[in-house]
């Protein structure tokens, strides 16, 4: 044979491989002609696993790829300019007087940049989301330190300290709490006449404590306000916001406390009805309805319709709840004194044109339940002359609301239709109700309709949730035509409005299926700016699922990939591995490759040692070497992994299924020289080293290597006598691997039992299969009979089965 053609393959595979050299003893396959080692020498029944190619022409050696297109096509997506949010001025203000004061870097402000600074944050329509941040919390108490030792504080505006004051009362740090307390002890001080600054102030201490948990702090100083400022400044809103947190963090000691509190029941805070309110709120959330039913029999008097709305909606969620079907049918069989009682004690609204009177309210309420008990549409449409002289829009629209949570289409319709029978005149929300039938019958041409009828009304301007609700919808929907979603978008970015994570994931979605990618790429960089790092990561998440979906196309989500490398560069360990993961699932360990050195080499997603270990049991499934050397090379100078007995089992396993036995056989001798040492995984893996090493290793090392193990008290397994033999058949051994199975009893003391048969039958010689079946048949009946009576026929997925290399490692490191 030429020198020549050997020459070239040789040059070839180390090419495409990039991988160690070989040992200097070659040889030629003259069959296959691959360049083989001796270790992966081939018998009639084997083949060597065959030179791959680079998988969809990653060539990733080259000068000039597909990649690099990508990357340009990418960034001149990111170069297009978008409408994106600037940072607030007043921050870099507060962040140079930080420096100069802490650090004494830089220059100190003027008296007019920090109170410019301050009436730029305060006029933020983010300036909640800026004050969430402790650095800029702390950088606004510093400003007003400085100002005061200037004797300049009464510069700032009243209306700057009330927008500061507003923003703190989302805001849930230590740091925004000493903010809040800074600026009331300033307003008490200085502008104690001011009862809106006071008020405002109280508020603000309370909201944050209260969303820090300081329960005991906020009750102190609502009671303390109340006593010393009265009504006017302290209001229901702070003991609401108490309340509701209180019922948020399930705190039933409080919420007790509260019940109790002379404070709170005063009319003038949260009185009865929201003592009642809060307890029903409290024990309905968490299902316990024999508690709420006890406070109601207790607090009944206090009772208005809104706290009937939510028995009425815990008992039509809860169907199955017969306590709460009683107590509902018992509140509606009581609903006219009910009525009159709560019309002496409830608080005088003034009522809207077009609103529902309590009365109403509760009628209509009970025609919902009887909707639910299934009585006819037509007798509660009936029922509805007799709640009022004149039919009401509000009627109809709580009525078509209910229908529409129920998916009751029919109703709706029929609701709708009366209404425009009896000549009632549609409001905002009945376009909205419209708009909503139109998603649940699928029909997007009623519902864009039903929007585009809302510039009809005085006030539709005022809100935009109507918009950024129906783009939920329609991006909820894959079939939604491109032009719908085009128009709502764009009418949102003229109105400069914000998408939640939620919508925007949705609408991430749909833009994958019906637009382009640059278009997706600006939409996902136009919405992210401003987003907290919650809502960051549930971007992430969803570009991560989009990656992992097995139907897309594996160049689209490389794509994906690089886009979601450059939009968020926090990008965490977590979700980097994810996508690795989801190349090698994809057959496609180039790439997997390639993201799991870009987290070698990144400075904030180190890979851990879980990282380590996926990466190589996805190796050993695609029986891909230069990975596997790839990997384990990372993995012996990254002076951050502490490597466990599990990891090393792992690369084990993954040289085993690449039929490369002699690196797993140096990962071995490290286990034997590790603080953990080997256990049974590992000795059923080195079995399966010593088979693929051939006959010399099998002889020479597998008896000594299983006797070491019993000297160290590790007892074998069924699996590791199963792994046992069959490396015998592995190194072709297949008279000495029978006899080990005849013997077992005598030599190892234990009866072979299924899983060591199936191991045995599974590398067996097929020719000699037969012979195998009539043994175990005579000597081990038990045996036989269970795998003949088993429904799935195990030794049927062997027939005419094409033999190939050790995939599957030991249950145990699964």
């Amino acid at each position: 044979m030429s020198a020549a053609p050997r020459l070239l393959r040789r040059v070839s595979q180390r090419l495409l491989f990039n991988a160690p050299p070989p040992s200097s003893r070659e040889t030629v396959c003259l069959q296959c002609r691959l360049l083989a080692t001796r270790q992966s020498l081939h018998t009639y029944r084997r083949r060597p696993v065959p030179v791959p190619q680079i998988r969809y022409n990653a060539r990733l050696g080259q000068k000039r790829t597909w990649m690099d297109v990508i990357g340009s096509e990418i960034a001149r997506a990111m170069i297009k300019p978008i409408d994106n949010t600037p940072q607030n001025p007043g921050i870099g203000v507060i962040g140079a007087l930080v420096q100069y004061i802490d650090s004494e870097i830089g220059f100190e402000p003027t008296t007019s940049e920090l109170v410019k600074a301050f009436e730029l944050i305060a006029k933020d329509p983010l300036v909640a989301h800026i004050l969430k941040n402790d650095g800029n919390c702390y950088g606004v108490i510093r400003l007003l330190e400085t100002l005061s030792l200037r004797e300049d504080l009464s510069l700032v505006r009243d209306d700057d300290i009330l927008a500061v004051l507003g923003g703190l009362e989302t805001v849930d740090t230590s740091m925004g709490v000493t903010l809040a307390g800074i600026l009331l002890d300033y307003i008490r001080r200085t502008r104690e006449d001011n009862a809106d600054l006071l008020r405002a102030g109280f508020e603000a201490v309370v909201a944050t404590l209260t969303n820090t948990s300081d329960f005991a702090k906020a009750i102190g100083f609502l009671k303390a306000g109340a006593d010393t400022y009265g009504t006017e400044v302290i209001q229901p809103k702070p003991w609401w916001h108490l309340l509701d947190r209180v019922i948020a963090t399930d705190n039933e000691e409080t919420l007790l406390l509260l019940s109790d509190s002379r404070e709170a029941k005063d009319p003038n805070h949260l009185g009865e009805f929201g003592v009642l309110h809060g307890l029903l709120r409290f024990y309905l959330d968490r299902e316990n309805t024999a508690d709420a039913k006890k406070w109601w029999d207790q607090l009944k008097p206090a009772a208005t319709s809104i706290t009937c709305k939510m028995i009425f909606g815990y008992a039509v969620g809860h169907p199955d709840d017969a306590l709460a079907k009683s107590w509902t049918q018992q509140m509606f069989d009581e609903l006219d004194t009910f009525q009159s009682d709560t019309d002496d004690g409830a608080p005088e609204m003034e009522l809207e044109e077009g609103e529902l009177t309590p009365a109403e309210d509760l009628e209509i309420m009970k025609a919902k339940w009887r909707m639910t008990q299934g009585e006819n549409i037509h007798d509660i449409a009936t029922s509805l002359q007799q709640i009022s002289s004149a039919l009401k829009v509000e009627m109809i629209n709580e009525l078509v609301d209910f229908a529409l949570w129920r998916k009751d289409v029919d109703s709706a319709k029929f609701m709708l239709m009366l209404a425009t029978q009896s000549r009632v005149q549609f409001n905002r929300r009945s376009q909205i109700l419209q708009i909503r039938l139109g998603m649940l019958l699928n029909d997007p041409t009623a519902a864009m309709a039903a929007w585009e009828g809302l510039k009809y009304y005085d006030d539709s301007q005022d809100s935009n949730e109507e918009t950024l609700d129906l783009l939920r919808l329609m991006a909820s929907n894959v079939q939604t035509e491109s032009y719908i979603i085009e128009q709502l978008y764009t009418e949102i970015v003229r109105r400069k409005l914000q998408i939640d994570a939620s919508t925007l994931s949705l609408l991430f979605l749909w833009s994958l299926k019906k637009s382009t990618f640059v278009r997706v790429v600006e939409m996902i960089s136009r919405e992210i700016v401003n987003y907290s790092p919650d809502d960051r990561l549930k971007i992430m998440k969803a570009i991560g699922e989009a990656i992992g979906h097995p139907d897309a196309d594996l160049l689209s989500t490389w794509k994906l990939y690089q886009a979601l490398r450059d939009l968020f560069p926090e990008l965490p360990l977590s979700v980097r591995r994810d996508v690795m993961e989801a190349f090698f699932h994809r057959d496609a360990p180039e790439l997997a490759g390639v993201v799991f050195m870009q987290m070698r080499h990144s400075s904030n997603a180190m890979p851990d040692l879980d990282t380590y270990i996926a990466a190589f049991r996805h190796c050993a499934r695609l029986q891909d070497y230069p990975r596997t050397w790839e990997i384990h090379l990372q993995l012996k100078i990254d002076p951050n992994i502490k490597p466990t007995t599990e990891l090393y089992n792992s690369i084990i396993w993954a040289y085993n299924s690449c039929n490369h036995p002699n690196p797993a056989f140096d990962v071995f001798r490290v286990i034997t020289n590790s603080r953990q040492g080997p256990n049974n995984d590992t000795l059923s893996l080195i079995m399966t080293t010593c088979g693929l090493g051939k006959a010399p290793a099998m002889k020479r090392r597998s008896g000594q290597i299983w006797s070491n193990f019993k000297k160290l008290g590790i007892v074998p397994t069924m699996n590791n006598q199963g792994a046992k033999i069959a490396a015998w058949c592995l190194a072709d051994l297949y008279e000495e691997a029978f006899k080990q199975f005849r013997e077992m009893e005598a030599t190892e003391g234990v009866r072979p039992d299924r899983e060591v048969f199936m191991a045995l039958y599974s590398e067996y010689h097929p020719h000699r299969r037969p012979e195998l079946e009539r043994w175990t048949a005579k000597h081990l009946p038990e045996v036989w009979e269970e795998i003949m009576n088993d429904p799935s026929e195990p030794l049927k997925q062997y027939e005419g089965e094409r033999p190939v290399w050790f995939k599957n490692g030991p249950p145990g490191i699964f």
